[in-house]
């Protein structure tokens, strides 16, 4: 087992730290917040869950490098490819099944609304044009 020197640990629990709690600032505060919450309100917050994400999965490329043998460094390697991968392809999917909310292009049909709502909790209002 390889320990991380002082100095990188140092380095990602800095880094890792302030990252998080520049997302608990900015998301907690919500958890009281009993109004309807728009998504201007949640950016600062997605900012630095972003950068945290990145930060992580740098850590991990950086410590898979160093593994012994190299051919479980390869197959790690190989995993976190796949990983980066599926979330770039995760990400791109939702953005676009959700960019007609954000840009109001193409028009949606109820149907088409209904199906985006992935959760009950959601209240999404629907505005029929006459």
């Amino acid at each position: 087992m390889l320990d991380i020197p002082t100095v990188e640990f140092d380095h990602w629990f800095t880094t890792g730290s302030v990252l998080l709690v520049g997302w608990l600032l900015h998301f907690a505060p919500y958890f009281f917040v009993s109004r309807v919450l728009f998504l201007h309100h949640y950016l600062p917050a997605l900012a630095f869950k972003h950068m945290l994400l990145a930060a992580t999965c740098d850590h991990l490329y950086e410590r898979s490098r160093l593994l012994q043998p190299k051919a479980v460094a390869r197959v790690l390697r190989v995993g976190y490819y796949c990983l980066v991968a599926g979330l770039l392809l995760a990400f791109t999917a939702s953005f676009l099944a959700f960019s007609p909310f954000t840009y109001g292009h193409p028009s949606l049909t109820q149907g088409q609304i209904e199906m985006l709502k992935w959760r009950v909790s959601w209240d999404l209002l629907i505005r029929i044009r006459t």
